[in-house]
């Protein structure tokens, strides 16, 4: 196998549900260094949203199996409701804590904005632009998921 191949398999298991900080890790890390392949990489990552979910095989349940015994075993099969549900379920809490968190944040910096100390200023300041940040990406996260659901109905 191949650097090439090996983020293809990435796209794949992140398409198929594996969703661990090292396989976020490798795709990303190497998939940045080539952006001509990103097509590629999407195909395989649309294979794995694809096929049946593999996260939770074991290598002692197939290790007697031939490759194309597990091709076969991957059939292609329509995208479970169960694992979009969930997944819209995940990006829209995560939403919603980003726009909590934010608020949370920028609350308690403007006593300190208005000080004339400048450590106070700067000290203040970081939290409130990070709150900003992350209300704002909350609210931008809620309504792609807004724009999304009314497209399907």
């Amino acid at each position: 196998m191949n650097p090439v191949d090996e983020i293809r398999m990435q796209a794949f298991m992140l398409g198929n549900g594996k969703y661990y900080v090292p396989c976020f890790t490798i795709f990303l890390l190497r998939a940045i260094l080539l952006p001509d392949l990103w097509g590629v990489f999407y195909q395989d990552y649309r294979r794995g949203r694809k096929s049946k979910p593999i996260k939770s095989w074991t290598i002692d349940e197939y290790a007697h199996c031939s490759t194309d015994q597990l091709k076969s075993t991957l059939t292609i099969h329509s995208h479970s409701s169960a694992r979009q549900a969930s997944m819209g379920f995940l990006v829209e809490a995560g939403s919603y804590i980003a726009i909590v968190a934010g608020v949370f944040g920028m609350v308690f910096c403007p006593p300190y904005l208005f000080s004339s100390n400048t450590a106070d200023l700067v000290g203040a300041g970081f939290p409130f632009v990070g709150g900003a940040i992350f209300t704002g990406s909350g609210l931008i996260a809620l309504s792609n998921i807004n724009r999304r659901t009314s497209q399907l109905v």
